[in-house]
């Protein structure tokens, strides 16, 4: 019993505006992997994902920063276009 309220509570928590579900982890891990190679197609450090803001089918705020220091921090929003996620250049901050 306690398992099924769990679930439930969990369902709850993990719905999208739109009341469609959106697989938020997944979501994350896409993310960071267009960040890891776009980073090394650069020949950079990857930022890693520090927390998620609001996320959607098509838009996701991710806030992101370069290993431990709190100072490279910035919130960036992420589109996607298809089957891949994008940093939406428009949307940027630093």
């Amino acid at each position: 019993m306690r398992n099924i309220f769990f679930a439930l509570l969990v369902s709850a928590c993990a719905t999208s505006p739109t009341g469609k579900h959106v697989n938020i982890p997944a979501t994350r891990h896409t993310i960071q992997d267009a960040i890891a190679d776009d980073a090394a197609s650069r020949h950079e450090r990857a930022r890693t994902i520090h927390s998620m803001g609001e996320v959607t089918e098509t838009r996701a705020v991710v806030y992101t920063q370069l290993g431990a220091d709190a100072a490279t921090r910035r919130e960036e929003v992420w589109v996607k276009t298809g089957a891949r996620w994008a940093p939406n250049p428009t949307s940027t901050a630093n």
